[in-house]
């Protein structure tokens, strides 16, 4: 049982704080799932196979073992090295998962020719929420590669067109009139384009709304890429942006009418806008949170339900007002003011922009951007390579400095003006653009860096990208270093490649996100979860340390915490399945995992006349096993490594034979054996001694009445700290006999627990001793005040061996509410003799007796009661 109160995958999911209970049995509840491969050109790992297998964490630190069953191999023999596995669990319904489960572990083992390594951890998410959200797992993006010759240099230049114009032509003698220089050398130039990248790709988005004729706006799913001034082509017409993307303000005309006049007043809801009926459904163009005016009215109105009435093909916006104004017969035309959230206002300065006519357009519609880069290409000799340039002088991916230089007399060159930059070139085989096909999947642009160790795959080719700038709005995409070479062939032109793959991000490869480990992402669809561990170079983590375990199913009669542990003592193994009884066996838990106890991890303790655990305690930070015949000391010097542990055995022959009678208290633990109660203190098993030298009998005062119990083994032991007592229970026959043995004053005393019978000992929440009554179905508690009797009998006291002497007077003073019955038994007799009620609260109270006797037993009473009662003076006087 224990309170829960978190949330998971990023404050997606919500557990209810409450009090859950589970059982300590940690199931494992995942197995591992191929979701997709993908092959690289490379060798990713060794071996000929490959396995997976998962565990889950409970408590943050509890570890599941391994179900073999569920283990995940491929065995495609040597081209096994070249795959990056993606592996999924799935979790049908979060909340129906186990609220003790916070975290996943995924591991590898790599086998040759059918041998494996050891289980490598490669994977860990924790689900509880962090400082950081968690990574979520993208789809494969659609993505246009372009690469380059060696004999090739990009370079981003304002002047490109009279630098793509000049003349590059070879001299008389052979030698290049002009030459240019990046950070990997200098190369004579053969000839120059102001076009090196040709037509690009467009960049598209799709329409968030339809877009009618007339409207001089469009709305968007978002903005990245845009430039302002730029085009769009939306469908075949391609428009012209505004000078400022999105305005501040809006006031856009929508292209349509009201079909009547609208009335509305101050505040109020409920009224209809009647779109003119021949131009049929334009839902689309409006949604539920807009804002809209209508002709010359500055009244906001805003949408609150949309319809379309296909029999009178009329469109009705509902919509309240907004102002503490209203409006009286307002017709004409709907200008859009504000648009609703999931969608991006964006101005539009021309329509029908270098084509004919405008048109509608539906929602959905594909929108591009052609671009139009400012950059020159220089090809060089055939032979030219200058290396992947791509740094500037400072490290940073925005190109090399470049420069060109002509060719003077006497072979001396010098710089032309105006054709180079401190930064924008780039070339070699390796260097490359990426293109987002769809740019609304990079909608918080591509930053410097972001793609580094993502691939792209195309068809059973890829490239690692190694490095990346940031998003180039003026190319639609990103320069690019991969892994491989491009292998475009050198010639006398600006020769290039252009390919269409998939980009693998590599989420969370570079810095993992949240509680995670890189390669680890999830995604949720309302209530299902699924994890994803791609193993992408994934490291290894660590090895498990239960390689070859696979089952934690151990129950114990006993347990006892030490250093970390958890120790069971008298266990079964398997209990669901062989159900191995080892009664003489303890087993113990992983470190600081309670519930994680593997079925391996177990010992033995043979004794000369054998027999059960018994019980388990803990002196000196040394574990004390019993047995009926013996006591053992496991010495655990080391947590973290059972084989530095040590075991000693008691040369006493005794030990306890009682289920529930080994009682701790602080320094020492209280045992029972057959001819009493014994105390072992932390002293005789220091380290000096090999093993306990003394036994303290601690039940000689009551040994005649100790030796009275029908059957030791059953006697119950309890610790009452606030009494500092120790109660035990035993039966004589079939009557209960309740005794308290105070640790402090080394005494004893019997208490009559009425008609309450003591069955099942525990302690409450504030460690006090908690009874469960089966007889009277009740819960008896030591620290509450219960209706009890006071009770005491003296031993029997010897006047004299042949003559009855005189009693004459009986004294007593007591502190207490409750009348005090005072009995004298004479002679041995069944009976009282003498009986005496006294009342008095604190005084001394003295009254004659005058009875004769041999021997006399003095017995004290109060009725039932939850008054407190304390006797502070008892005399009898005689002659």
């Amino acid at each position: 049982l224990g309170y829960i109160s978190r949330t998971l995958f990023n404050n997606t999911v919500t557990i209810p704080s409450d009090w859950y209970g589970y059982v300590n049995t940690l199931n494992n509840p995942f197995s591992l799932t191929e979701k997709r491969r993908y092959k690289t050109n490379n060798p990713l790992r060794a071996g000929d196979t490959v396995k997976y297998n998962c565990t889950a964490v409970y408590d943050g630190v509890q570890e599941t073992l391994f179900d073999k069953n569920d283990e995940l191999i491929f065995s495609e023999g040597a081209e096994v090295q070249k795959y990056i596995f993606e592996l999924n669990i799935t979790i049908p319904d979060i909340t129906l998962l186990n609220k003790r489960i916070t975290g996943v572990n995924i591991y590898r083992a790599i086998g040759t020719s059918g041998s494996y390594s050891n289980w490598q951890l490669i994977g860990h998410m924790t689900f509880v929420d962090s400082g950081n959200d968690l990574s979520s797992v993208g789809s494969l993006k659609n993505v246009t590669i372009m690469g380059f010759a060696d004999n090739v240099v990009i370079a981003k230049s304002d002047n490109h067109t009279a630098i793509a114009q000049s003349s590059y032509s070879e001299s008389l003698f052979g030698t290049n009139s002009k030459a240019i220089g990046v950070d990997g050398g200098w190369d004579g130039i053969d000839g120059a384009t102001a076009t090196p990248l040709g037509t690009l790709p467009y960049v598209y988005y799709t329409t968030a709304r339809q877009m009618s004729q007339a409207q001089k706006y469009i709305v968007l799913p978002s903005t990245t890429g845009l430039v302002a001034g730029g085009t769009l082509v939306v469908e075949d017409e391609i428009l012209n942006i505004g000078g400022t993307i999105t305005p501040g303000s809006m006031n856009e005309d929508t292209g349509y009418n009201t079909d009547s006049a609208v009335t509305w007043s101050s505040g109020q809801t409920g009224v209809s806008v009647i779109i003119d009926h021949s131009d049929g459904d334009v839902s689309n163009v409006f949604r539920v949170g807009d804002k809209i005016s209508i002709a010359s009215s500055s009244g906001l109105l805003e949408i609150t339900a949309i319809g379309y009435n296909s029999s009178t093909t009329e469109t009705t916006l509902t919509v309240k007002n907004t102002n503490a104004t209203g409006g009286t017969s307002v017709n004409g035309d709907i200008m859009m003011r504000e648009i609703a959230t999931g969608g991006i206002y964006v101005d539009i300065q021309t329509r029908a922009y270098e084509s004919t006519t405008a048109v509608a357009h539906p929602n959905n519609a594909n929108v591009g951007r052609a671009s139009s880069p400012d950059y020159v290409g220089f090809y060089l000799d055939d032979d030219a390579d200058l290396g992947n340039s791509y740094l500037d002088a400072s490290g940073s991916f925005v190109g090399s400095a470049w420069q060109v230089e002509k060719r003077l007399t006497g072979g001396r060159y010098t710089d032309i003006s105006g054709y180079g930059g401190t930064s924008g070139a780039y070339s070699g085989n390796y260097i490359g653009i990426l293109f987002p096909n769809n740019i609304s999947e990079f909608s918080d642009n591509i930053t410097v860096n972001q793609l580094v160790g993502s691939m792209v795959f195309r068809g059973e080719g890829s490239f690692e990208i190694e490095a990346n700038g940031a998003y180039d709005a003026d190319i639609g995409g990103c320069w690019i270093k991969v892994s491989e070479s491009f292998g475009v062939s050198a010639g006398s032109s600006v020769n290039k490649s252009q390919f269409v793959g998939e980009l693998l991000e590599g989420f969370g490869i570079s810095t993992a996100q949240g509680s995670t480990t890189p390669g680890m992402g999830f995604a949720k669809d309302s209530n299902k979860i699924t994890i994803t561990c791609r193993d992408y170079r994934l490291e290894d983590l660590g090895e498990s340390p239960n390689q070859t375990i696979y089952s934690n199913r151990v129950n114990g009669q006993y347990a006892k915490q030490l250093k970390g542990r958890l120790f069971l003592g008298n266990i079964y193994l398997n209990p669901e399945d062989k159900s191995e009884e080892h009664s003489d066996w303890i087993a113990y838990s992983e470190l600081n995992q309670f519930d994680t106890i593997p079925v391996s991890n177990v010992i033995s303790f043979d004794d000369r006349e054998g027999g059960d655990v018994t019980g388990l305690g803990v002196l000196f930070s040394r574990l004390v096993i019993f047995k009926p015949q013996a006591i053992f000391v496991l010495n655990v010097t080391d947590p973290i490594s059972p084989s530095s542990w040590s075991v000693a055995e008691s040369k006493h022959n005794i030990g306890n034979v009682a289920t529930q009678g080994v009682v701790e208290v602080h320094d020492s633990i209280y045992f029972v054996y057959h001819d009493g109660i014994y105390r072992l203190s932390s002293n005789t098993i220091a380290s000096s001694t090999a093993t306990p030298s003394v036994m303290d009998k601690v039940s000689d005062p009551i040994d005649d009445q100790f030796q009275l119990a029908s059957d030791k083994t059953a006697i119950i032991g309890i610790f009452d700290p606030a009494r500092q007592e120790i109660i035990y229970k035993w039966l004589e026959g079939s009557d209960q006999k309740v005794w308290g043995y105070n640790y402090v004053k080394k005494s004893w005393r019997k208490i009559d627990m009425g008609t309450g019978v003591i069955n099942m000992l525990n302690y409450d929440e504030n460690g006090r001793p908690l009874n469960y009554d089966r007889t009277n179905n009740k819960i008896i508690k030591f620290d509450t005040a219960n209706a009890s009797i006071s009770k005491w009998k003296s031993k029997r006291f010897p006047l004299d061996l042949h003559r009855k002497r005189l009693l004459r007077y009986g004294t007593v003073q007591f502190v207490g509410t409750d009348t005090l019955t005072y009995n004298l038994y004479l002679d041995g007799a069944g009976s009282a003799s003498f009986t005496k009620s006294i009342t008095a609260d604190g005084g001394i109270v003295r009254f004659p007796i005058k009875r004769y006797a041999k021997k006399f037993e003095i017995e004290l009473s109060t009725a039932s009661s939850t008054n407190a009662f304390t006797l502070e003076r008892l005399q009898i006087e005689m002659e």
